[in-house]
């Protein structure tokens, strides 16, 4: 074994420069997680998607995708905010203003969380019919809107374990989160089959009862650090509110409409096409999209990594990092995305079985997709590292009305696979508009030196 993971180390020294092995080394964690959350969020799709049907699973798909959508614009992913600056505190040792900046959040999420439920709820009352064609489901819609309003607390929590690099039980909380909500749900399907009522109680249940873990973790975990029963006057903070606001503003406008875009596809399916073809998108995203589970540790990762190598006027060590990283990735990508073409229809019927055979190419144009995300995972970080986030903010506006303008053209001849090619031409042209951005500012920081 020793040798093993000499060999590797070997390895990894030949083919890695410094920077690439520090980023693999900070995530490695976080990759352990993903694989396994991976492995068993794509089970629980392939199972849901059997039982349920095309139909079916297209309802819960639309359900979902107007919920997450809908909420988005009121998520002010303050986790974020409480790493950026809990971290200023935190190195100056004023736990007082840690503290203050975490229940500040929880308060505020608290408020936002009640507001985004009301408007799905007002949405499920007056224009159910324009989003869910299935009747006698209004219920359930609420009820996942309120399940899903305390991914708002998780993320906090999940930030906070982070910032004391806790790291290792994060990644361990979020495991068992993801077992508990995989045994709900399927003991639900294999019991009551094709009953919608008793999966959505279990959908519901399981989220429910995840927030409940990973927020009383943290709750008890930082309560002696945090000292979150002392009472710490918001006052104290008034010099850095103006910091804190424009932080938070600029990133969460940025955040949600990125999420729009990657969330909101489904949704526009089911509202042009119908629910069928939405269960046939939603699938086809799910298996192209598995692929990022394995990038994104790499992405959160590498922020402070490059935050700090900007800092340094360490660009030509970024720059090698990436292009290595590019150059390693590239090649089995395009070798995937060649047997994905070749036997996109044998994939879909091997998973998910003939019913769901017209969501192969779909499933083709979002790999390609997915491809993109995965090679470009260091662009958004670097965006944020050199402090353009009005510009991601720009961009991100600018590719959601780009994709909203190419599904409307492309929905009536190409129907569901459309709204893909839609969802194509948006991310390339943020990853186009970042990598130009970037790559510029790189190449100044080297003729600088």
């Amino acid at each position: 074994m020793t040798l093993i993971v000499q060999k590797l180390k070997s390895l990894g020294r030949r083919f890695l420069d410094k920077q690439s092995r520090i980023l693999i080394k900070n995530s490695s964690w976080v990759f352990l997680e993903n694989l396994i959350r991976t492995v068993l969020n794509f089970t629980r799709a392939i199972i849901i998607a059997r039982i349920l049907g095309a139909e079916l699973y297209g309802t819960f798909a639309m359900i979902v995708a107007l919920c997450m959508t809908t909420q988005e614009f009121f998520n002010f992913n303050l986790g974020t905010t409480v790493v950026k600056f809990g971290a200023e505190f935190k190195a100056d040792k004023r736990i007082d203003h840690l503290t203050i900046i975490v229940k500040g959040a929880a308060y505020l999420t608290l408020i936002t969380a009640f507001i985004s439920i009301i408007v799905v709820t007002f949405l499920t009352i007056f224009f159910y019919d324009t989003f869910i064609k299935k009747p006698g489901l209004s219920i359930f819609v609420i009820g996942y809107a309120i399940a899903w309003s305390t991914y708002y607390f998780d993320y906090i929590s999940s930030s906070v374990l982070r910032l004391f690099f806790r790291f290792k039980l994060n990644s361990i909380i979020r495991i068992i989160m993801s077992v508990i909500e995989f045994i709900f749900i399927i003991t639900a399907l294999i019991i009551f089959k094709r009953n919608l009522t008793a999966f959505f109680f279990a959908v519901i249940f399981a989220r429910l009862l995840n927030s409940l873990i990973i927020n009383i973790v943290a709750y008890f975990e930082f309560k002696d650090d945090l000292k979150p029963e002392t009472k710490f006057k918001f006052s104290e903070l008034k010099h850095k509110w103006k910091l804190i606001r424009n932080f938070t503003i600029n990133n969460s406008l940025s955040r949600t409409v990125f999420n729009v875009i990657n969330q909101g596809d489904v949704l526009l399916v089911g509202i042009l096409t119908g629910a069928v073809q939405a269960g046939y998108y939603a699938i086809a995203k799910k298996l192209a999209y598995s692929i990022l589970r394995l990038s994104n540790p790499l992405t959160n990762a590498i922020f402070p990594q490059l935050s700090q190598l900007i800092a340094e006027n360490k660009t030509k060590e970024i720059k090698m990092m990436i292009v290595k990283f590019v150059r390693i990735f590239s090649i089995p990508s395009i070798i995937s995305l060649g047997v994905v073409f070749m036997f996109r229809k044998e994939i879909i019927n091997l998973i998910f079985g003939q019913e769901y055979l017209p969501a192969s190419d779909i499933f083709f144009v979002l790999m390609i997709v997915s491809v993109v995300m995965a090679l470009s995972f260091w662009n958004l970080p670097l965006i944020q590292s050199i402090g353009k986030v009005g510009l991601r903010l720009i961009t991100y506006i600018l590719a959601l009305i780009i994709g909203i303008v190419a599904s409307l053209f492309l929905y009536s001849p190409f129907g569901a696979t459309g709204i893909a090619y839609a969802v194509l031409i948006s991310f390339l042209f943020i990853n186009i508009t970042f990598s130009t951005i970037n790559f510029r500012f790189l190449n100044i920081g080297e003729s600088d030196k």
